[in-house]
C-alpha cells in the first residue's frame, strides 16, 4: 500500500513537471504582422523545413526580429550567418529573412492555460481518489 502511494506521488510530480509549461500553437498560420501584434510566442517553419520558436517577433528598422533566450535551441541552431543582437542579459534578437519563412504559428494562450492548469488539477484529483481508496479499510 505504501508502494502504491509512492507511485501516485511520483506520477503526480512528473505530470506537474512536464505539463506546467506546455505551449499549444494555433493550427492556422498567421502573417508576420499578426504575429508581431499578438506579442505571443511564435513557431516559425522555414522553407528548408526547419522549425524555430521565438518568445515574440518585432520589427526594428524594417527588419523582422525574433526574440529568444540566449541558450535556447533556436539561438543555438539558427544559421550562424544571421545577425544576432543582445536584447538584455538573457535574450537575443535574431534577424529573420521573410523570404525564408514558410509558415508562422502563434501561441494559443487559451488552450495553453487550460492544459497547464486543467491537467495537473485532474491528475491531482485522480491521485487523491486513488490515495483515499487505497487507505480505506477493506471489509469482507
Amino acid at each position: 500500500m505504501k508502494k502504491l502511494n509512492q507511485i501516485c506521488v511520483i506520477i503526480f510530480g512528473l505530470c506537474l513537471l512536464f505539463l506546467c509549461s506546455c505551449s499549444v500553437y494555433n493550427s492556422k498560420t498567421s502573417t508576420a504582422e499578426q504575429a508581431i501584434n499578438t506579442n505571443n510566442k511564435v513557431k516559425i517553419h522555414t522553407v528548408d523545413q526547419s522549425v524555430y520558436k521565438f518568445k515574440e517577433l518585432e520589427i526594428k528598422e524594417n527588419v523582422l526580429i525574433g526574440i529568444t533566450k540566449k541558450n535556447s535551441k533556436t539561438a543555438q541552431k539558427y544559421p550562424a550567418k544571421t545577425a544576432v543582437m543582445d536584447i538584455d542579459k538573457n535574450l537575443v534578437g535574431i534577424s529573420l529573412d521573410i523570404q525564408n519563412i514558410n509558415e508562422i504559428y502563434t501561441k494559443n494562450k487559451t488552450v495553453s492555460t487550460i492544459l497547464s492548469i486543467g491537467i495537473p488539477v485532474i491528475v491531482t484529483f485522480v491521485a487523491f481518489l486513488v490515495l483515499v481508496a487505497t487507505s480505506l479499510p477493506v471489509s469482507y
